[in-house]
């Protein structure tokens, strides 16, 4: 699944309102941006769902990734394999790296998807391991 530029844009204003109307809810037990990454990623998942939902009722063009089809260093091929690798992943996995990869700590990453700390680092290695493994 590829993102349009229509569908990003629909993607962020879902958010603002998700986030407008669940404004209420925030009850200052987590920081604020923790709460926000809840809100927007609960909302980017259904999204998606949605989205996956209306592809299958649709014909399909075939996709292309200028990346992989134009390279312009070992680096850049690199990168897009590993974007694909990460595409390929299960969902909580895929929101737990995106965001440990965004810089949050694992007790972040806990407060924002509500599971262990502990269990968060465990998934991180594991998802290491899956993503070396289909890099080599």
């Amino acid at each position: 699944y590829t993102a349009t530029q229509e569908s990003r844009e629909d993607l962020m204003q879902e958010i603002a309102l998700q986030v407008w109307k669940s404004l209420d809810s925030f009850q200052s037990k987590s920081s604020i941006k923790t709460w926000l990454y809840r809100v927007s990623l609960n909302t980017a998942i259904q999204f998606l769902k949605k989205e996956k939902r209306n592809l299958e009722h649709r014909a399909l063009l075939p996709e292309t990734n200028v990346l992989a089809t134009q390279p312009t260093s070992d680096n850049m091929e690199l990168i897009n394999h590993m974007m694909v690798a990460v595409q390929e992943l299960k969902q909580l996995d895929k929101a737990i790296i995106l965001l440990y990869l965004e810089g949050n700590s694992h007790k972040e990453i806990s407060e924002i998807l509500d599971i262990s700390t502990s269990n968060v680092g465990t998934r991180i290695q594991r998802i290491k391991e899956k993503l070396k493994s289909k890099l080599l």
